[in-house]
């Protein structure tokens, strides 16, 4: 019985950070139905303040969102899905707490689909009460570590790969 007790304490940092991790990814889960409906004021309520603010604040930011969504839509573009992988170690950044998430995201095309592998990182200014969070595998480590100063090298970000086109399932694409 003395053995089940120390194994169960002994396990209860990793139970309460399986809680951090289910938390950290329900919001990345939001953001990106945020995304596929078009919803950008939850897209930017949620994105790392640091970040909203070296580019140009919440107004522009919404601003480029909304214009960006427009483009996708003249095109003939629109978001499929977004598939998120497990989340990353979670590390001690200065005051904050940062992990990333992998993810799949794929755009409807004329003809099929596009997808590409990236991650999204993860922020908590408050001991991870709550998370905010931003791009990272397009971005440039030198650029990450201007918008994340206190960044620790532990973070593993996975980069974006090239957008692979998947054909509709029809076989034809059409013109």
């Amino acid at each position: 019985m003395k053995f089940l007790i120390t194994l169960l304490i002994l396990c209860l940092p990793d139970l309460a950070g399986a809680q951090d991790t289910t938390k950290i990814k329900h919001g990345a889960l939001m953001l990106s139905q945020a995304m596929m409906k078009g919803d950008v004021e939850t897209l930017v309520a949620h994105t790392y303040p640091r970040a909203l603010a070296m580019t140009g604040g919440k107004e522009k930011v919404t601003a480029e969102v909304q214009k960006f969504l427009k483009e996708l839509a003249a095109q003939g573009m629109s978001f499929r899905s977004v598939e998120f992988g497990n989340v990353s170690k979670i590390v001690k950044a200065g005051t904050e707490l940062h992990c990333t998430i992998p993810h799949t995201i794929s755009l409807t095309v004329k003809g099929g689909y596009v997808s590409a592998r990236s991650s999204i990182i993860g922020i908590s200014a408050d001991q991870g009460k709550t998370w905010k969070y931003i791009s990272a595998g397009n971005i440039p480590l030198e650029t990450l570590k201007k918008v994340l100063p206190n960044f620790n090298p532990e973070l593993k970000i996975q980069q974006q790969t090239a957008p692979v086109f998947h054909q509709d399932k029809a076989g034809t694409t059409s013109n």
